[in-house]
């Protein structure tokens, strides 16, 4: 029997031991991820008979450059598809590690599905109908600190740590303080609080260095002082900076952002955006819900999330609770859901024993929140939705037939100048959560009449052709600039960077390593059409090793960097 001491502090258990064991580090995440890319990356999975596994490094983090990876699961993942896209955040607080195992076992499940008694159905379907797309971690500086590593001769962990590792003090050490010196979980001097340090609601987070003590119950306080630190500015930090270039670039429908409760004051919960003020000076629920803040389609919302809840059993018996998110804090769900439309819950995993050390509890906490995410997928396909309505549509040209991107949809009823515009995507394609009443929707784009059409409550396809406004109308030339992610990445031996210009252009593209070293100029200074472009780019060709590489194109007009890995 393996021995450990458990330290309690307000609830707080936090094994004083090798946590390997039982979870994985940042090593194994990246090596197990690197297995399951050479086992099914460019080969037929052999139960799906197609390639089902891509695996991506969308950014790095903001101070040790660790890559920050993404995993697509879908069938003919190798090919960009017109379907729902789910986006699954697997850790962004260091310390809340259940949700690292949570997303590498649903990997795991998708990757192996005659391996569960549930599989045979529930995995295919999943895997037909969707894009899911999971990243275990996008904390992996703070992860490494929770499992600790030895630095120039000296042994760095913190099991209870909690933020990034950016110099808040700027004095060129990493100032933190192990869990058992500390009276109160954190204290550390450096780091920021990744999910504090979104542009939205960003100024109502804690300033570095600032007292945190909340109320917790009738009786029961809760400190941790410094853990919350919002950063310098919104998206001051390049983990944050990952996913807001990531969820903006793909369009996700829903998302899951899994966490833990240090205190226990919101374990097993889910958490939805949002109800903001939802609370008086006592931290006491304000009884008349019209005094509240609440986002834009607030009910669909709550909906779906009280749903998800009631699939999850807690670990005392009974089930999560939902929850709107009641602070302006610069927190990822609410940010997600105003920037972009995609409904981001955050579930909060395990009770006060965030970190349980006993393999059977874990996998009843994973298992009894599978069931909550399973349900989430099943709703995010139209055809299998119970509870939930989902309109769809493809957006074409009147005269040409062609598909329009960028085209921006309105549902009267629920829009709110909170929102940034929600467009089509490069299908055409636009897809919303809505309630089941009439409603009217609005259609726009640069060069066409704006279109308006009321629709009824059981109405779920809306396919639309604008009419061009100009006399003169080209469907082929793009309404933007658009530089794609390459295609496949990782890569190996070749990859195609494609990019769109709206008018004539003269072009400078480049690929870059990842200290800024030139590498190689592709276009320099050429005349480019209008139009969309693409370049395939051999790796043999350059002499190129393992690595992250950045790949840059500038106009007179815009300009934009996308990475890319290269894996040998």
């Amino acid at each position: 029997m393996r021995k450990f001491l458990l330290t309690i502090f307000l609830g707080i258990i936090y094994p004083q031991t090798n946590i390997d064991s039982l979870y994985h580090s940042y090593d194994d995440i990246r090596n197990q991820l690197f297995i399951w890319n050479e086992e099914f990356g460019d080969s037929n999975h052999p139960f799906y008979n197609s390639v089902v596994f891509q695996l991506d490094s969308i950014g790095v983090s903001s101070n040790e450059e660790l890559p920050i990876y993404a995993v697509k699961l879908s069938l003919n993942a190798n090919q960009k598809e017109d379907q729902p896209r789910i986006l699954i955040l697997g850790q962004c607080h260091a310390e809340e590690i259940l949700g690292v195992e949570m997303s590498m076992s649903l990997i795991d499940w998708l990757l192996h599905p005659t391996e569960t008694p549930w599989g045979n159905y529930e995995l295919p379907m999943f895997m037909h109908n969707l894009e899911i797309w999971i990243v275990p971690t996008h904390n992996p500086e703070g992860l490494r600190v929770v499992h600790g590593y030895e630095e120039n001769g000296i042994w760095i962990q913190d099991e209870s740590y909690r933020k990034n590792k950016t110099d808040v003090n700027e004095n060129g050490i990493f100032d933190f303080i192990p869990f058992h010196f500390q009276s109160i979980a954190g204290a550390d001097s450096d780091g920021v609080d990744l999910n504090r340090n979104y542009e939205l609601n960003w100024e109502g987070g804690d300033d570095k260095y600032e007292l945190n003590l909340q109320s917790c119950g009738s009786n029961q306080t809760y400190s941790s002082n410094y853990d919350y630190y919002r950063g310098a500015s919104p998206f001051s930090e390049a983990e944050t900076q990952t996913i807001r270039d990531f969820v903006i670039e793909k369009e996700f429908l829903i998302s899951v952002a899994y966490h833990s409760s240090r205190s226990g004051c919101v374990s097993e919960r889910v958490i939805y955006p949002w109800a903001w003020n939802w609370q008086d000076d006592n931290f006491n629920e304000i009884v008349d819900e019209g005094e509240a803040n609440t986002s834009p389609n607030f009910e669909v919302i709550r909906k779906l999330a009280t749903n998800v809840a009631s699939e999850i059993g807690k670990e005392g018996g009974g089930y999560y609770n939902p929850r709107p998110q009641k602070s302006m804090n610069g927190n990822a769900h609410d940010w997600i859901y105003a920037e972009t439309g995609c409904i981001q819950l955050l579930i909060e995993m395990g009770s006060s024993n965030m970190q349980p050390m006993e393999q059977g509890l874990i996998d009843d906490i994973i298992e009894n929140n599978r069931k909550g995410l399973f349900y989430l997928f099943g709703e995010a396909i139209s055809e299998e939705a119970k509870d939930t309505r989902q309109i769809s549509g493809i957006i074409t040209d009147a005269v040409s037939g062609g598909i329009l991107e960028n085209v921006e949809v309105k549902i009267l009823e629920i829009h709110s100048e909170i929102f940034k515009p929600r467009l089509t995507d490069a299908f055409g394609r636009f897809r919303r959560l809505v309630p089941p009443v009439s409603l009217k929707m609005e259609f726009s784009a640069a060069g066409y009449t704006t279109q308006t059409f009321e629709i009824g409550g059981d109405v779920d396809t809306l396919n639309v052709a604008l009419s061009p406004s100009l006399a003169i109308n080209n469907s082929d030339i793009p309404q933007s600039y658009k530089l794609n992610q390459n295609y496949p990445n990782p890569f190996n031996p070749s990859t195609t960077i494609g990019f769109y210009l709206s008018n004539p252009e003269k072009v400078l593209l480049r690929i870059f390593d990842i200290n800024g070293k030139l590498i190689k100029t592709i276009i320099d200074n050429q005349i480019i059409q209008s139009g969309h472009h693409e370049y395939i780019l051999q790796s043999q060709n350059l002499d190129l090793s393992s690595s992250i590489y950045m790949y840059t194109i500038e106009t007179k007009s815009w300009n934009s960097t996308k990475k890319m890995l290269l894996l040998k």
